[in-house]
Parts: structure tokens; sequence; C-alpha cells
């Protein structure tokens, strides 16, 4: 992962290895998603057909699951168009450096977020407004 020097905040290059490696994570946690948002379509699907099919419990039921597996669903979308987002990033060079200000995402946050577009200083500064 990059390391950013403590006092230009510029992230060192990556080396080739790096962003195979890098890369290969993002492209499977992409099909992980996409494995993820495959199921939920298809506990969607179960759920209209109780919604069409069931006494009023099981409507209600399904109604309810059905509003979770949406929200759940919307959920990995986000995510995906995030992990897509990072890898045109890794291939322009400019992973690792943050949207908003351009000094250097620290490792430790790309190694828990591995889509991250923002340094911490610059999401706090966002979530607060």
């Amino acid at each position: 992962m990059p390391r950013s020097t403590k006092t230009t905040g510029t992230p060192r290059s990556h080396t080739a290895a790096e962003k195979r490696e890098i890369r290969e994570g993002l492209q499977r946690r992409l099909a992980e998603l996409e494995v993820e948002v495959a199921d939920s379509g298809a506990v969607a699907d179960e759920l209209r057909r109780e919604e069409l099919t069931g006494d009023e419990a099981d409507v209600a039921a399904a109604v309810v699951g059905h509003e979770h597996e949406s929200a759940l669903a919307e959920g990995l979308q986000r995510e995906i168009v995030q992990v897509e987002h990072a890898l045109l990033r890794l291939s322009h060079g400019d992973y690792g450096r943050c949207e908003q200000c351009g000094r250097a995402i620290p490792a430790g946050r790309l190694l828990a977020f591995p889509a991250a577009t923002q340094c911490v200083q610059c999401k706090q500064d966002e979530e607060r407004h």
C-alpha cells in the first residue's frame, strides 16, 4: 500500500507488484459484490412471489423483507461503483491520492477501505457539512 512522506503528504509511487496486488484485491471484491447482488436479486424475487401469493401476515413480512433487500442492493451497487472507480484511479496513477486536497491517503485507511478517495481530514470535513 502507498506510504506518504511526513513532510509533503505526497504518496510514493506504487511498485508494479503493489499495483498488481491492489488491482487483484479490488477485482476480488468486485466479484464478491457481483455475487452478493445476484443473491440479493434472487431473494428479492422470492419475496415478490410471497407478496403475490401469501396471506396478510406473509405479505407484510415479504414487503418488509423486500424493502430491506432493496436497501441492501442499493448499498452493494454503490460499493461496486466505488471499487470500479478505485480500479480506474489505479490505472490512471492517482490511486492513493485524496480527490479533495491532493494529499496522500494514509496506507492504513486504504487497507481498511481500498476504494477510499479522500484522506481522513477531508472525509471528516465532508461528514460535518
